[in-house]
């Protein structure tokens, strides 16, 4: 019977693989069969971030600048949009009295000041997560530096809370307490 050409290239492929299979299981006896160091136990500590940011005073110090930025923009958009809704109310309450002209000039006035509100919309919006940010990296380092601290004098590997998907911690890993009292002293 004859074979086609590509059929022994085909045989020699699979010897490969089977060496390399071989190969495989012998390193991974080898390693099985090896002693290994014994681990380190690490100790563990968490800290819920969002606790820290909310009861330590750089934490609300940060929210109150947060605060104030939105307060401003609140009022000056609540401002522009009594404007808007005043105009509105006057086109439609004079349009059958108003020249064609007049009303005309009224709508693009209608019209300008909507864009205007919308721009600061955005504006405002786009300053603020700036300020938003700008204020998450500063607590992130300052919140980063205590910890930091802890983690080393302690020898503790350090998690968030939140962020690890810890579902029960005990209170001797809780050192969130830790951190405020430390932030509250820088």
């Amino acid at each position: 019977m004859l074979l086609p050409p590509f059929y022994g290239e085909s045989m020699r492929e699979g010897s490969a693989i089977k060496k390399a299979s071989i190969g495989a299981i012998v390193v991974l006896l080898t390693l099985c069969f090896t002693a290994h160091a014994p681990c380190q136990e690490q100790e563990i500590g968490i800290v819920d971030m969002t606790k820290v940011i909310d009861l330590s005073k750089q934490g609300k110090k940060a929210m109150e600048e947060m605060a104030a930025k939105l307060k401003g923009a609140k009022n000056d958009l609540e401002k522009r949009e009594s404007e808007i809704v005043n105009l509105k109310g006057e086109i439609e309450k004079n349009a059958m009295i108003l020249s064609a002209e007049a009303l005309a000039q009224k709508e693009r006035q209608y019209q300008d000041k909507l864009i205007d509100y919308q721009r600061k919309l955005e504006e405002y919006q786009n300053q603020l997560s700036v300020k938003n940010d700008e204020i998450n990296r500063r607590m992130l380092s300052l919140v980063n530096e205590v910890v930091n601290e802890i983690g080393s004098e302690k020898s503790l590997f350090i998690l968030e809370k939140t962020a690890s998907g810890v579902l029960y911690i005990t209170d001797d890993m809780d050192l969130t307490e830790e951190v405020i009292e430390r932030l509250n002293k820088k």
